[in-house]
């Protein structure tokens, strides 16, 4: 599979202006800080009210595209790009962290479109990445592993408000 670099041309932007709702504020993007060590951009995405969805006469949407209203009651901060093997490795590193596919023997992915269900040995350490490419062939806990990280590091470091986390 193709890999995308973070700092890509074709990586989509956030966009600065959002359409008002009526009934809360629309959730919108402001000024962010950055991680110099990890090359991490992160923007803070302020709460509020937004339609999700596809129209139902739309024919490309799937039947979980249903439009329906999304709130968001917390501010946040996101990564204004994917994360990079080179931030990755940084955590790998400083916590000895093990990812489900190298605990588990292997991982499912994609070849071309076909979905594999798994591979054997496969891992983010033996598919070519390089480390200006996005971290790929990780599971959700290893994000969630990853953040914990990340929150405890910038809490330290004073870059990340005390009650805030990723």
């Amino acid at each position: 599979t193709a890999q995308t670099s973070r700092k890509s041309e074709d990586t989509p932007t956030l966009p600065t202006k959002t359409p008002q709702v009526t009934e809360s504020p629309t959730p919108s993007i402001a000024k962010g800080f950055a991680i110099p060590s990890l090359e991490i951009e992160m923007l803070k995405v302020t709460g509020g009210s937004f339609q999700m969805g596809a129209q139902i006469d739309d024919p490309k949407s799937q039947a979980d595209e249903t439009l329906h209203r999304v709130t968001i009651t917390e501010d946040f901060f996101l990564s204004k790009y994917e994360i990079s093997v080179k931030a990755w490795k940084v955590f790998i590193d400083e916590v000895n962290y093990k990812t489900s596919a190298e605990q588990h023997g292997g991982a499912a992915h994609y070849k071309g479109s076909e979905w594999i269900e798994f591979s054997k040995g496969r891992n983010w350490k033996n598919i070519n990445l390089q480390d200006d490419d996005a971290i790929s062939t990780i599971s959700y806990t290893d994000c969630l592993e990853f953040c914990k990280w990340l929150t405890k590091r910038e809490l330290k470091a004073k870059r990340l408000m005390p009650g805030w986390e990723y």
